[in-house]
């Protein structure tokens, strides 16, 4: 504690609020931020937003319009994020954050597919008072939840924790800032497009999600480290090296 301390005195940027060069002056910084930049993006834009604030419109355009229905299908979603978020947090640092962050894209990937070949299939979602398939619609229900249950264990608990094991601490402050800043642009997008989207194409626009958790799957395998049961000079040797990946 007392060296960091030393060399935050001597070294860090966090002594001139306005430099943000440190986060993007190397090789090395370069790779770091790329991954707090990716975090951002996929913790936002893998489709969890789409079923946080959207759920309803989802329900109704599955086939489902009641409203204590759509209410009931929405709360138990919460509750399944929490379970799933403990049992992240109990996981994260056994299994590791790699295997956690890319089988949770591309399973992304999958339940989104489910969700938009059944309503593009089964589904009447131009004409909510037509029939509906009802099978169709509870496999709906099930790729949803099983999305949100996905998402509370891979992201849940390394949104936070993943960028802040990849930065140096010297950096760690203002590339957390830059990483919320990332974060609020990316909720920005999802307030103002995903209900356009929604509205306008219905189920087409969940090819969207499909396309983007697939690119997230591959970013990820090729360049975010693992950090697990790793000291910070142990950190700071993966992201000096040619290929930090291939230290896993």
């Amino acid at each position: 504690m007392r060296e960091m301390s030393e060399e935050i005195s001597l070294e860090g940027s966090d002594k001139r609020w306005w430099d943000y060069r440190d986060l993007f002056n190397s090789r090395e910084a370069m790779w770091r931020q790329s991954c707090v930049i990716g975090m951002s993006l996929f913790s936002q834009w893998a489709g969890n937003d789409a079923i946080s604030y959207f759920m309803p419109v989802m329900l109704q355009q599955a086939g489902i319009s009641d409203n204590n229905q759509q209410l009931a299908l929405t709360a138990g979603t919460s509750i399944l994020g929490l379970v799933g978020a403990i049992l992240g947090a109990a996981l994260v640092d056994r299994i590791g954050r790699r295997p956690l962050l890319i089988t949770s894209s591309a399973l992304f990937c999958f339940w989104f597919t489910i969700i938009t070949v059944l309503q593009a299939i089964f589904t009447k979602s131009e004409d909510p008072t037509g029939p509906v398939n009802i099978h169709a619609t509870n496999t709906i229900i099930a790729a949803i939840y099983l999305f949100g249950l996905t998402y509370s264990i891979g992201f849940t608990p390394l949104s936070a924790l993943y960028p802040v094991e990849c930065l140096r601490f010297e950096t760690r402050a203002k590339g957390m800032a830059l990483g919320g800043l990332i974060v609020g642009l990316a909720e920005f997008f999802n307030m103002f497009v995903i209900p356009i989207g929604l509205g306008a194409i219905t189920w087409k626009f969940y090819f969207l999600y499909i396309a983007w958790d697939a690119f997230q799957t591959i970013f990820i395998y090729f360049f975010f480290p693992e950090t697990k049961n790793r000291t910070l000079e142990e950190i700071n040797k993966i992201f000096t090296s040619e290929h930090p990946c291939d230290k896993n």
